[in-house]
């Protein structure tokens, strides 16, 4: 089985851009927004609902396939991590906890 997610590009008031991925596996509809991820946080719900491994692409809304991959699992244990000094990084995802703090800023000062 290849799992197919579409992923689109939303924006917010304001002007603030993000993205959105929806699939559809046994009539249940799956779907995450993410600045960056919207994939990788679409695999951890797929995951989290017991789906099997599988093969997964990512298309456009045109149907374009933009990026594809071996194992769901994998893709699922990923996330995207961008500061002001570098471009989009795929780094291990991890669960976030903390109270007060958002993830990103979490991640920028750890990684200082």
């Amino acid at each position: 089985m290849i799992y197919t997610m579409t992923v689109r590009e939303a924006f917010r008031p304001g002007g603030a851009s993000f993205d959105i991925a929806t699939t559809e596996v046994g009539g249940k509809v799956y779907e995450a927004e993410s600045k960056n991820g919207s994939t990788m946080r679409l695999a951890r719900q797929m995951v989290q609902d017991g789906l099997p491994d599988g093969a997964w692409q990512v298309v456009n809304d045109q149907g374009h396939v933009r990026f594809y991959g071996p194992s769901l699992y994998r893709l699922a244990k990923l996330t995207v991590h961008e500061t002001d000094k570098q471009g989009p990084r795929l780094r291990p995802y991890r669960e976030f906890s903390g109270p007060t703090a958002t993830p990103n800023k979490a991640l920028e000062e750890a990684s200082t």
